[in-house]
């Protein structure tokens, strides 16, 4: 396994622009998925690969100011629950 900051990474899930870190995280031995947007650090973790996909596409759109924002805000708001 591979060591990542905030644990040992047991794989690399790619999807288009999306790269998500699985890893097993040391401070509790529990899955997390760490997401990076076009190679750059998002700096968000989530407990599962659907939320880690969902909160990527969210974070993109987000910082796109050509995507309608209450769509990507009310994304969010969902994920951030």
């Amino acid at each position: 396994m591979e060591r990542f900051v905030w644990g040992k990474i047991t794989e690399r899930h790619i999807v288009g622009p999306y790269e998500i870190v699985e890893h097993i995280q040391k401070h509790d031995g529990h899955t997390g998925f760490h997401v990076y947007v076009n190679s750059k650090d998002t700096n968000r973790n989530y407990r599962t690969l659907d939320e880690a996909l969902l909160g990527a596409i969210a974070f993109r759109n987000l910082s796109n100011p050509n995507v309608a924002g209450p769509m990507a805000e009310a994304a969010a708001k969902i994920l951030l629950r």
